[in-house]
């Protein structure tokens, strides 16, 4: 899952996912931080080499 609230990584989290936080949507980094997603990233690009290498 990626996500860019805090509801994204409770659902995901919920639901057994692994979940990406993303600071370039609507949430802000601490809000993601203190529930703990697998990784947070700040850029698409970012995103891109995690998912693909």
């Amino acid at each position: 899952m990626v996500g860019d609230r805090k509801f994204d990584i409770i659902g995901a989290k919920a639901n057994g996912l692994d979940v990406i936080g993303v600071t370039y949507g609507y949430g802000e980094r601490e809000e993601l931080e203190v529930l703990a997603p697998t990784t947070i990233v700040s850029s698409v690009e970012e995103l891109r080499r995690l998912l693909l290498g």
